[in-house]
């Protein structure tokens, strides 16, 4: 999609959003955050960090909010306590 232009800001924090000037004035803005983040908050806290960045989208555009699909608590325990390698095998 060579006319998709698209930034990255990192790392995601509280804080306000700030994102480079576009080289075109866009058509739609979408902005996405990954499941980990969300998933991470409790749903006051959760809205009040997505809450701020609504007007970032404009009328036309959107949130894209990954949602992490529920994990029993041995494949969590197996992808954070031995490094990389069950990571990768349960994403």
């Amino acid at each position: 999609m060579p006319a998709l232009e698209s930034f990255r800001s990192a790392p995601i924090t509280m804080q306000e959003l700030q994102l480079p000037k576009p080289l075109r004035k866009p058509d739609h803005v979408a902005v996405f955050f990954p499941g980990s983040t969300i998933g991470n908050l409790e749903p006051p806290v959760a809205r009040d960090f997505l809450q701020p960045r609504l007007p970032i989208c404009g009328r036309d555009g959107g949130l894209i909010i990954g949602i992490d699909l529920q994990k029993s608590r041995q494949v969590l325990e197996a992808a954070y306590n031995d490094g990389a390698a069950s990571l990768r095998n349960t994403i």
